[in-house]
């Protein structure tokens, strides 16, 4: 008996204080003309900085899904909003030509044009592939439907 407990306990006590500490955040804002409202950010792996609006359309709590797979042969993970999120992402994406900041522990990730109004299914290229796509989504699953 005292041997399954040490064995179950191992994990808990190798795991760093950090890591149990650390949160992932997921935002999804619409991109907008640079003023004194939007705040600009890099973009991932990009020159480009672009200005993300104050108004937040989605983020992990109205998370209720995230698989990591092959969208259109890309790896990417699909994330599923809410009834909620998926009328406000609707109507951000309604005019052709928009642009929506994915933000990642507050960092600007992705900022894909859309061309057609998306709502409950959304699919993220992250930049990352294999493990650390799967490392995203793992912490996406974590903490997605948490207020």
């Amino acid at each position: 008996m005292k041997r399954l407990l040490l064995l179950l306990a191992a994990p808990v006590l190798a795991m760093p204080a950090s890591a149990a500490a650390q949160k992932t955040t997921l935002e999804f804002r619409p991109i907008v003309p640079c003023a004194a409202t939007a705040r600009p950010l890099a973009l991932k792996n990009s020159d480009e900085k672009l200005c993300v609006a104050p108004e937040l359309i989605a983020d992990l709590s109205n998370v209720t899904a995230a698989r990591a797979g092959y969208v259109y042969g890309n790896e990417a993970i699909r994330i599923t909003l809410d009834n909620a999120a998926a009328a406000r992402m609707k109507a951000a994406t309604a005019a052709d030509g928009v642009r929506i900041g994915i933000l990642l522990d507050g960092a600007l990730v992705s900022a894909p044009t859309v061309h057609g109004p998306v709502s409950k299914e959304v699919e993220v290229d992250f930049g990352e592939h294999g493990p650390g796509l799967q490392k995203i989504a793992a912490a996406l699953q974590a903490g997605m439907g948490k207020k």
